[in-house]
């Protein structure tokens, strides 16, 4: 990608650091700075509570079936920041005053979880609309960011930790105000269309999709709380080394992610996520039967599927935020959150509670091992069958529509609309480039295969070969989730009448 095409998503700058630094925030506030695998039930049991007490709310919006209007969002989004800062400036206070962690701890831990989940939400919420890489590119560029941040405060002490997280979390109002900026507004607002996350709302419509997505994540969930807190339920200690290793194979691995977003393939981005978090906690499994008598090894991988997993959550959010609107979309991204945070919380509980089986390694791994391999047979066997389905081989409307004869090829541009000149269709086509990150060259091609012209003719036209257009055709299909050139054309004539549609309402409104 071109320098002039990343500028075009600048728009994104704003939300990725406010989401990086409302992520460093609660990691400094809540896991100890990473210098642990988290602050055990400190960690666990404030994310329990915090999201109790979001419930009701949450239950009253969902009883309403009412969005949000912009000025609450953003009156709430303030409030949240507010309560972020606030809390951190509250455990400043108890560590210099030397309270016992029993004291007002848990009720700023507590409060803290509200306030981050509050602002999390709102910096995913501002995807709504936008593609699928574009929502992974913020999630893992967030998570990238904040990685050194909280890396840089595991060897501060905890007073300066929490004033740098608290300094941290308040520079969420400046990315605040930059995303009403009209520059910024506007290049977000680019970045929205009709055909955000079109190829997963045809696979989110089934609803065994939706079971398996939970169960998933749920059990995925398990297997995290079990690991970190392995073997007895107690958080595990790094070491500088082991520390600074978790930390570079975190950005290495949201680092590939992001990648594979900039390529910009829906099914191979959710594909690699999943099989990812399945590897990481598999080694993190390996690794504690493999050394014993070092479990800060095991915990380099555990922690960085944490994170890899918090990532994942952003991205699923925005997914459900994207693909169902009857409730507010913040009615859809609590139960997600709820859901593998209370499985988490649950194994950690477990393994507290009953002491035969934390002083039973074995079975331990013989469980988190099964848990795993459940969850990848669930995944791998259910949901991405699905996915294949749905995808097929998208590639393969092209060669048919190759193989047709010229005045059925040309026909194509026959489901335009009357009012559709050339001129819109190369702007619809734009706006594809723009939505799903097609490169200069796939939009050249795509705005001639829109026009109904043969793969040879487009060959000609842009001094290529027919198998390189066939090539560029392929991984246009493959970004965009389109399965043949009407899935093209029917994107663009919804894209001209948004269009015609906003011109009427600046005429009445002049």
């Amino acid at each position: 990608m071109t320098s002039n095409r990343l500028s075009d998503y600048r728009g994104l700058a704003p939300l990725i650091c406010g989401l990086a630094l409302m992520r460093f925030g609660s990691i400094v506030a809540n896991y100890g700075s990473y210098r642990y695998t988290d602050v055990n039930l400190i960690t666990d049991g404030s994310n329990l509570a915090g999201l109790s007490l979001l419930a009701l709310p949450i239950l009253l919006l969902a009883l309403r079936q009412a969005k949000l209007p912009d000025k609450a969002l953003s009156c709430l989004m303030i409030a949240s920041v507010a309560l972020q800062g606030l809390t951190l400036l509250g455990l400043i206070l108890l560590n210099l005053s030397k309270a016992p962690p029993h004291s007002l701890y848990p009720v700023f831990n507590i409060l803290h979880i509200v306030g981050s989940t509050g602002a999390m939400f709102y910096w995913v919420r501002q995807t709504l609309g936008s593609s699928t890489p574009l929502v992974v590119l913020t999630a893992f560029a967030a998570m990238l960011i904040s990685e050194p941040l909280t890396l840089v405060a595991t060897y501060l002490t905890e007073v300066q930790a929490l004033g740098l997280a608290a300094f941290a979390v308040l520079l969420q109002y400046p990315c605040l105000w930059a995303c009403r900026q009209p520059r910024i507004a506007a290049s977000l607002q680019s970045m929205q269309s009709v055909g955000g996350f079109a190829f997963e709302r045809r696979v989110m419509e089934s609803r065994p999709i939706l079971v398996v997505m939970f169960v998933g994540f749920a059990l995925t969930g398990l297997c995290l709380g079990f690991l970190r807190g392995y073997p007895a339920g107690q958080s595990i200690a790094f070491t500088d080394t082991t520390r600074l290793l978790q930390a570079l194979l975190t950005i290495g691995v949201e680092g590939f992610i992001i990648l594979i977003a900039l390529r910009g393939r829906s099914w191979l981005l959710i594909a690699t996520m999943w099989a990812f978090l399945q590897i990481l906690i598999s080694l993190a499994l390996v690794s504690y039967a493999v050394f014993p008598g070092m479990l800060d090894i095991g915990a380099i991988f555990i922690t960085t599927a944490n994170a890899f997993m918090t990532a994942f959550a952003f991205y699923l959010y925005a997914l459900f935020m994207n693909c169902f609107g009857r409730f507010d979309p913040y009615v859809y991204a609590f139960p997600i959150r709820v859901t593998w945070l209370f499985a988490r919380a649950f194994a950690r509980l477990f393994l507290l509670s009953l002491p035969f089986v934390s002083n039973n390694t074995v079975l331990i791994i013989s469980l988190v091992g099964f848990i795993l391999l459940t969850t990848a047979q669930i995944v791998f066997l259910v949901f991405f069958n699905r996915l294949q389905n749905e995808r097929g081989a998208p590639w393969q409307g092209a060669a048919i529509e190759e193989g047709l004869p010229e005045h059925k090829q040309k026909s194509a541009t026959d489901a335009l609309p009357s009012s559709m000149s050339r001129l819109p269709l190369r702007m619809g086509v734009r706006k594809i480039g723009e939505q799903f990150l097609l490169s200069e060259r796939e939009i050249d091609v795509l705005v001639l295969f829109a026009m109904g012209h043969k793969q040879k003719k487009v060959a000609e036209a842009l001094y290529i070969s027919p198998g390189t257009v066939h090539a560029h055709i392929k991984r246009i299909y493959r970004k965009t989730g389109f399965h043949s050139r009407q899935d093209v054309l029917d994107y663009i004539k919804q894209y001209v009448r948004v269009e015609q549609n906003e011109g009427t309402e600046r005429g009445h409104s002049l």
